[in-house]
């Protein structure tokens, strides 16, 4: 089964409210993402793994405008090193590659943290599972569905 299939079928089992967007363009990016729809880059919301020395993976969804701030992610997960996860490592723990990784729907359930400022949008613009689909949704059940914790994690 395909990312984008596989996202579909979380989104009908649990009657989430999201549209996936086949755009048939790269969308690997938060550039090519916001350039493709038309819309802001701080509407992008990228799936970043990152992991700890003990390599415990920590999902963060955050604006396509910003960077993760390790050292406040280190400081919340009570860890002494934050480093992103590696292509090996984000297939192994999500099911999908580099480009393609949604905020949800992955091969295990992960911790996650949503930053605050994709909240300010009401649709928010996520990876539909591939490199070359979106997810549409409301920022509000992102981070519902995904049980974020909502916190200032980026610069």
């Amino acid at each position: 089964m395909s990312g984008i299939e596989r996202i579909k079928k979380f989104l009908k089992n649990r009657n989430i409210p999201a549209e996936i967007i086949e755009l048939g363009e790269n969308t690997a990016t938060s550039e090519q993402a916001a350039e493709a729809l038309g819309v802001s880059l701080s509407q992008i919301a990228k799936s970043l793994l990152l992991v700890n020395e003990k390599r415990e993976p920590f999902l963060v969804i955050a604006p396509g405008d910003k960077r993760v701030d390790k050292k406040r992610l280190a400081e919340v997960t009570l860890s002494k090193r934050i480093k992103f996860a590696d292509a090996k490592l984000i297939e192994e723990v999500t099911g999908f590659s580099i480009g393609g990784v949604p905020p949800f729907g992955h091969s295990r359930e992960l911790t996650t943290f949503i930053d605050q400022g994709l909240l300010k949008h009401e649709k928010v613009y996520a990876s539909g599972g591939s490199d070359d689909s979106l997810l549409a949704i409301d920022s509000n059940v992102l981070m519902k569905v995904t049980k974020s914790r909502v916190i200032d994690i980026c610069l």
